[in-house]
């Protein structure tokens, strides 16, 4: 399009469309729904309403997503607006935790809970908070949301309160935040305080990388829908298939390499002591089976079955070379294998029980069929008054607008129906009116104060002002006029 305009530029006027650039063009297909299919020109009236886009005005968009998430997704709701008893009318709250979040915080919670906000992901300078957990497999997952333009101990306060309300009291061993106050003060009010608490290096941005920066707050929730839905994919995957992290890969690693090692053991008081040529170093037994999925598949233990002196398993977190040759030696001594490790029947039960919330999560992420078969029967209402409506005394533009508004209908319904032949798809000739009053409409807002700078500019006098201040100087004795004395400091 951009081609053809240019080789139509007219020498001896030059109009508005030779200035014609590639923003421009997508600022009209933007503008009156227009989508090329197969060559084609159409006006798709929902064109920006794509399945994140609920509406063109990403407020009531907003509002959609909620209706429809209200009863499974969204635990609290406030709006740019209304009335709070301790946000301000223009703060705006979106808490978001799905039944896959709340296993996660029932499960994982009472270990170790990161929380970090990540901000700049739309225009409104609305900040992502986002409670982040453990799973057994060393990988972390979100278990609850927030989106405010707040980023204080209050709205921090409100977070709490509603996961406290769904799911109970979370009492994880270390809390983990950025090197901030405000969560674990509002954590404590709340809660109440923890065992250790940490300042971590990273953020949770990191997790968010698919949640690209954007202009509107719907594509924001609909990526972290999205996110969250492929980590209840992955997570079904990893309950029935199993998962070779990057943990028990070290695990395997090791204890390949403590075959190579040559110790000598002894027993002592339920505790074996290995000595090498530098070192002594002493391995207990804490458990009878392995309890979590980072594990030893030769060994059929795991990080918690016994625990070891040296520096890699208490830096590491992991089972060293010590226990794998421990163990080792024992079972070829005793030539069986009195351990039983995480796998049978009945943890096969807990998976089964755990795929189907996920599964159930899946199936609440779409909107609602009671809104989708209400907005039918309200479209076909709109059908049969338009049919029995006679036009009476309607103006020339007002038909040619009348026009384009139901071409525009039927054009979207073309390109969305296998039927095609039920539909015209002409195009559109009216425009409305330049001087047609815009609706307004109820939109988001930032609440970020702007910066006051504190520089002082200065302009170029003008020619009255060069007059004074030639004046005030000329009689002054430091001033001279004569060019020769010109870089004379003596």
């Amino acid at each position: 399009v951009l081609d053809d305009n240019r080789k139509d530029i007219d020498s001896r006027i030059l109009s508005r469309k030779d200035l014609l650039t590639r923003k421009d063009i997508n600022n009209i297909k933007q503008c009156f729904k227009i989508d090329v299919v197969n060559g084609v020109i159409l006006f798709n009236f929902s064109a920006p309403c794509r399945f994140h886009v609920r509406h063109e005005n990403d407020a009531v968009s907003v509002d959609i997503w909620v209706e429809g998430y209200q009863k499974t997704s969204f635990v609290y709701y406030k709006k740019q607006g209304d009335d709070h008893p301790i946000l301000d009318s223009t703060d705006f709250c979106l808490i978001f935790m799905n039944a896959f979040q709340e296993h996660l915080l029932r499960t994982f919670g009472n270990h170790i809970i990161g929380i970090d906000s990540t901000h700049g992901l739309n225009s409104y300078n609305f900040e992502l908070t986002t409670i982040m957990v453990l799973d057994e497999f060393g990988e972390g997952l979100p278990g609850a949301c927030m989106f405010s333009n707040r980023k204080d101990v209050v709205v921090n306060e409100l977070f709490f309160c509603k996961i406290k309300e769904r799911i109970g009291t979370l009492s994880p061993v270390t809390f983990m935040t950025d090197i901030t106050t405000v969560f674990y003060n509002a954590r404590i009010a709340v809660m109440g305080p923890v065992e250790h608490q940490l300042f971590c290096s990273w953020h949770v941005d990191r997790a968010w990388r698919s949640a690209k920066k954007t202009k509107r707050l719907d594509k924001c929730v609909h990526s972290v829908i999205s996110y969250i839905r492929n980590k209840v994919i992955e997570r079904i995957i990893k309950a029935t298939k199993g998962k070779n992290s990057t943990h028990t890969s070290e695990i395997e690693k090791i204890h390949r390499l403590s075959e190579n090692f040559n110790f000598d053991k002894t027993v002592s008081q339920n505790a074996w002591i290995l000595k090498s040529k530098t070192a002594t170093f002493s391995i207990s037994k804490m458990q009878d089976e392995a309890c979590c999925k980072l594990a030893c598949s030769t060994c059929k233990i795991c990080v918690h079955t016994y625990k070891c002196t040296c520096v890699d398993y208490y830096i590491k977190s992991t089972i060293c070379k010590h226990i794998h040759y421990v163990v080792s030696k024992e079972n070829q001594e005793n030539n069986q294998n009195n351990i039983v490790v995480a796998g049978t029947s009945t943890e096969h039960v807990k998976i089964n029980e755990e795929t189907q919330i996920h599964l159930q999560t899946i199936g609440t992420t779409s909107i609602n069929n009671d809104i989708n078969l209400s907005a039918i029967n309200d479209i076909k209402n709109m059908c049969n008054k338009i049919k029995d409506y006679c036009f009476p005394n309607l103006k020339e533009s007002d038909l040619l607008y009348v026009k384009k508004s139901l071409t525009s209908v039927c054009n979207f319904l073309y390109t969305n129906n296998s039927d095609k032949s039920s539909f015209n798809h002409e195009e559109c000739d009216a425009v409305e009116p330049p001087n047609k009053k815009i609706t307004k409409q109820k939109l988001f807002c930032s609440t970020r104060k702007s910066r006051v700078s504190n520089k002082t500019s200065y302009t170029k006098p003008d020619f009255s002002e060069s007059l004074n201040i030639e004046n005030y100087f000329l009689n002054r004795p430091f001033i001279s006029t004569k060019s020769s004395n010109d870089h004379n400091y003596v």
